[in-house]
């Protein structure tokens, strides 16, 4: 068992943020004006959750919930240096457990993942965590490897008491930065990058029923618009919501660039009773860009679908030194009237993260570690609970 570097004594006393609903914006799903909104509960940011055993943190790592016990894997960061210092980003293998939310550690696990990844997909289906596609790249130990995108999907589960890995039907093309959620017993995942350089992104929509995995991934309607990568995606129980994202292009060199602003778009897909035959609609745009939050978007008591901070191009356009980090403000998703509301303040300054998985686990919405600024990580875990 290896502990990890925890919060500091004003950490413990500070990191939890509440954010009243009194104090919250409406954005009208008619006219776009911004009006004071309905109160309807709290939402609260913690940080009393055990930080991963790793100094820096991860972005873009993988995570679920195997027999009770919270599992995360993976990712990417900067061990030794920061981009502008020179630093070189490294990816990994390693998978570590926690028991239980009391718990006071995370083991780091005997077995470790195919290869080192990050950037995919993750989802939690009968006892097993499913980790779909992704990035592979340098190691500690391979560090001339270049980073190519993955189809891989692999499923974990514990045999014998311990955790076991098994292939499951790759996805029909290698996708990282993708979408993606559970509904039922079938997961839907949007868009992404075919490779990391990539001047166009994916905007199919491809499904895999849970209950029928030998017939592998089947492609549904793509998405009728440009092409996105690092979306949001969520569901209310019923229907599929893709926000935000990025769409690349090519610059005069030839090279991947991000075009701006960031999307504000979002979309519902309704699989219905056959899920490959139905049809996209778009929806109002959200308040702000919200690119790379942590994805899929929080459920609440409410029906509300929760973002947290996001990335807009503006962000990506300061100097990575010095680098505040991302918005504090949180926006909520009324799906059933197709409104909006922008929480103000949820995080502490420079707290927030983009780049990370969310998972509910025991009562509690969990986004894992992240990313707080460009190129720089947290092993910390922010966790979300819902009040009155």
């Amino acid at each position: 068992m290896k502990s990890g570097h925890g919060p500091n004594r004003r950490d413990l006393l500070t990191g939890l943020v509440s954010a009243s609903f009194f104090h919250q914006n409406q954005i009208s799903a008619q006219d776009g004006r911004t009006e004071l909104a309905k109160p309807e509960g709290r939402l609260q940011v913690q940080r009393h959750l055990p930080p991963l055993p790793d100094r820096e943190g991860f972005a873009g790592m993988f995570a679920g919930v195997v027999d009770g016990k919270l599992v995360a894997a993976g990712g990417a960061n900067f061990p030794l240096a920061y981009p502008w210092q020179g630093g070189r980003k490294v990816w990994y293998d390693q998978i570590f457990i926690i028991d239980s939310p009391a718990a006071k550690t995370w083991a780091k696990c005997d077995l470790r993942m195919p290869r080192p990844a990050g950037y995919g997909l993750s989802f939690s289906f009968e006892n097993r965590m499913f980790f779909v596609g992704g990035e592979t790249g340098p190691s500690a130990i391979e560090s001339m490897v270049e980073p190519v995108c993955l189809k891989t999907v692999i499923s974990f589960g514990f045999e014998n008491g311990k955790l076991a890995s098994r292939p499951e039907p790759p996805i029909p093309e290698p996708l990282k930065d993708s979408c993606g959620v559970l509904i039922g017993n079938r997961f839907f995942l949007v868009g992404g990058l075919t490779s990391p350089s990539a001047t166009m992104a994916s905007n199919r929509l491809y499904l895999l029923d849970l209950n029928d995995r030998p017939t592998g991934w089947r492609r549904g309607p793509d998405l009728p618009a440009a092409g996105r990568f690092q979306s949001i995606a969520g569901t209310d129980g019923r229907d599929l919501f893709i926000y935000s994202g990025i769409v690349p292009s090519a610059g005069e060199d030839g090279a991947q660039i991000r075009t701006k602003p960031y999307l504000r778009e979002v979309w519902r897909y309704s699989p219905g009773s056959n899920p490959l035959e139905e049809q996209w609609k778009r929806l109002v745009d959200m308040p702000r860009e919200a690119a790379a939050a942590p994805s899929p978007a929080i459920r609440s008591p409410q029906g509300g679908l929760v973002i947290l901070s996001g990335a807009a191009a503006a962000d990506h356009s300061k100097p990575q030194q010095g680098h505040e980090g991302w918005t504090s403000d949180a926006l909520i998703h009324e799906p059933a009237a197709d409104r909006w509301h922008v929480v103000r303040t949820t995080f502490e300054t420079g707290q927030a993260v983009v780049t990370a998985p969310t998972v509910h686990w025991s009562g509690i919405d969990i986004a894992v570690s992240g990313e707080i600024a460009p190129g720089r990580r947290t092993p910390r875990l922010t966790s979300i609970e819902f009040g009155n």
